[in-house]
């Protein structure tokens, strides 16, 4: 390159420990290379993409081969200096505009998406709201920047429910804390054998709008109307309808947790908790003997928090079990917890 130039160091400044060097050319790319003391030998390399398909996976010309060729001229340069390399073979694409390239895993570690555009980006008066195009995935919901749910993930659902376990719905009393898309409600009343009635508490109108319009293929018709003879979707405050519940004494056969996570003020209520879980525990006490307690949990990377979970299970002193699988949308393990409120006789009876 005739027009590269060297912008630092100057000069006026002198290189010690840990030599900076930065070259570019026109504006169009630079490199920045750095000597650490430990013997390390770093070279960042960027360049500006002249169109908006360069950004694209296997797009010309920054491919996997184009960055391995690259390397191997740096690695021969340097001849013996060189002890190994451990370079990265394909670019780290940064566009200024959505949809987001990258996506933070639950113990902090970046992946790629594979986005190719925004279906829907807004702001409720509680969140972010984001559909995506994924080439995988199809549309996939986010909430804040977090994934919730994506055409891809039947699994999701059936696991939630327990349909792989033999969970009966059948005439049963359901209540549905969250679930915003529309999947877990058109799951329900889809089964041939479905439940008598369900009832669902979202918070936020604004998502089940966005899923109604832009992901029909998971939420069906069901939020379409917000209440029929056989289910009712209320926007309200899941935690308002638990307490309306217990006041009103009305029992569930299944109350489903589909929200993320969630705390609650022991104060705002008159009752004796036993753990910090407050929502786990008013969910208990709007069950039937007998009933079950179905939640999402989260990704099985993020240990501490199910630590945490699992110990509030432990120190409400009911038996659980939890089940791992993999969501595709979600790019990892995650886990899903059941657990079932003694009958009178103090017996845990499986359905």
């Amino acid at each position: 390159m005739n027009d590269v130039t060297v912008v630092y160091p100057s000069s006026e400044l002198k290189a010690t420990d840990g030599l900076v060097a930065a070259v570019g050319n026109s504006g169009k790319s630079h490199a920045t290379l750095c000597h650490h003391s430990n013997g390390l030998l770093t070279l960042d390399v960027q360049h500006e993409c002249e169109s908006e398909e360069q950004l694209h996976p296997l797009a010309e010309p920054h491919t996997f081969v184009y960055i391995r060729t690259l390397d191997s001229q740096v690695e021969s340069r340097l001849g013996d200096m060189c002890e190994k390399s451990l370079s990265i073979f394909v670019p780290i694409r940064r566009p200024c505009r959505l949809p987001r390239n990258y996506a933070v895993l639950a113990d902090d570690r970046l992946v790629e998406t594979d986005y190719t555009h925004a279906v829907c980006d807004v702001m409720s008066p509680f969140q972010r709201i984001s559909i995506m195009q994924s080439r995988q995935f199809g549309r996939v919901l986010l909430l804040d920047d977090d994934v919730m749910f994506g055409e891809s993930d039947e699994i999701y659902v059936t696991t939630v429910l327990g349909l792989d376990r033999g969970n009966n719905f059948d005439g049963a009393n359901v209540l549905i804390l969250g679930g915003g898309d529309g999947g877990i409600l058109y799951t329900l009343t889809s089964l041939p054998k479905p439940p008598r009635h369900v009832l669902m508490a979202e918070i936020d109108d604004e998502v089940m709008k966005a899923c109604r319009k832009y992901m029909r293929s998971i939420c069906g018709h069901v939020m379409d109307k917000y209440k029929t003879e056989s289910y009712e979707i209320q926007v309200r405050d899941c935690v308002e309808v638990l307490k309306e519940s217990l006041d009103n004494d009305v029992k569930y056969d299944y109350v489903i947790n589909d929200l993320t996570e969630f705390s609650v003020e022991k104060g705002k209520y008159d009752y004796d908790f036993k753990t910090n879980n407050v929502l786990m525990e008013l969910s208990f006490k709007c069950l039937k003997d007998g009933g079950k307690y179905l939640a999402r949990g989260n990704c099985t990377s993020d240990v501490p928090y199910l630590e945490k979970i699992e110990k509030e299970f432990r120190d409400f002193g009911v038996p659980f079990q939890r089940f791992d699988k993999h969501v595709p949308s979600f790019r990892e393990l995650y886990c899903f917890f059941e657990a079932q409120k003694a009958n009178t006789n103090g017996f845990h009876n499986n359905q």
